[in-house]
């Protein structure tokens, strides 16, 4: 749901939210983390991360991956 053309650098620290589906369009949000205008792509390095674990079963955090994976 992130609109790509979005520069990721102007928008400086935030917090997130990585969320699972339950019961039709309700969400649980299993994790909160926070990015800096130095590290802008944090939320993304979890997708990629978990996108690794799939292919090999390693990370540097199985539990939060499989979290995500879910």
């Amino acid at each position: 749901m992130w609109n790509k053309k979005t520069n990721t650098e102007k928008i400086g620290n935030y917090v997130y939210g990585l969320a699972i589906p339950v019961f039709g369009s309700t969400y649980i949000v299993k994790y909160v983390g926070q990015a800096s205008s130095s590290n802008p792509g944090k939320c993304f390095q979890h997708a990629d991360e978990a996108k690794k674990y799939l292919k090999s079963q390693t990370a540097s955090n199985v539990k939060k991956v499989e979290m995500i994976n879910y």
